[in-house]
C-alpha cells in the first residue's frame, strides 16, 4: 500500500519540484548561450584567419553575389583567348594552336598568359601562302575577359601599347 501524503508535505514536494525545473531552465539558458557564443567565436577566428575584414564582410558577399566572382582555370583562359583569336583574325586564320609548355599562371600579376602560334592567310581572298603569328593573350584569373591581346610576325608587332614590357611580357 502507497503510503499517504500529507498537504503540507505535497506542498513542498511541488515546491521542490517548481525549484528544479526553474534550475533546469537556467542550465539549458546558460548552456545555449555559451553554445551560441562558441559558434560566433568560431566564425570571427575563421574570417579574421581568412583575410576578410570583420566589417566589410557583409559588402564583400554582395560583391561576389552581384559580380557573380569566379575563379577561372587555364583551360578558361585558353577558351577565351581562342575565341578572342578567332574573331580578331576572322577569315585570315587557318590554324591556331595553343603553346602549353608556356602558358601558365602568372600569379604575381593574377594573369593567365596564354601564348599561341596562328598561321594567317597573306590574302584570305586567294588562301595560298600563310604566315606565322605569335600571339600573346592575357585573361585575369578572377573575372572571363581577355586584358591584353598581341600578335607579332617576323619583328613586326600588333595589338595595343605593350605598357613597356616586351612582347612575352617580361
Amino acid at each position: 500500500m502507497w503510503p499517504f501524503i500529507g498537504p503540507e508535505q505535497h506542498e513542498r514536494t511541488m515546491a521542490n519540484s517548481r525549484k528544479s525545473n526553474a534550475d533546469e531552465e537556467k542550465s539549458l539558458a546558460g548552456f545555449i548561450v555559451v553554445a551560441l557564443l562558441l559558434v560566433l567565436l568560431s566564425v570571427l577566428a575563421t574570417l579574421h584567419l581568412s583575410g576578410v575584414s570583420i566589417t566589410a564582410f557583409g559588402g564583400q558577399v554582395v560583391d561576389r553575389v552581384m559580380h557573380r566572382h569566379v575563379e577561372l582555370t587555364l583551360g578558361d583562359a585558353q577558351s577565351l583567348c581562342e575565341q578572342r583569336a578567332r574573331e580578331t583574325f576572322a577569315r585570315r586564320l587557318r590554324s591556331l594552336e595553343v603553346d602549353t609548355f608556356s602558358s601558365r599562371l602568372d600569379a604575381d600579376d593574377n594573369l593567365f598568359k596564354v601564348f599561341m602560334a596562328a598561321d594567317l592567310y597573306a590574302n584570305p581572298e586567294t588562301r595560298g601562302r600563310t604566315i606565322t603569328y605569335q600571339v600573346n593573350c592575357y585573361t585575369r584569373v578572377n573575372r572571363a575577359e581577355v586584358t591584353q591581346f598581341q600578335y607579332a610576325a617576323g619583328g613586326d608587332m600588333f595589338g595595343p601599347d605593350l605598357d613597356g614590357r616586351g612582347f612575352f611580357g617580361l
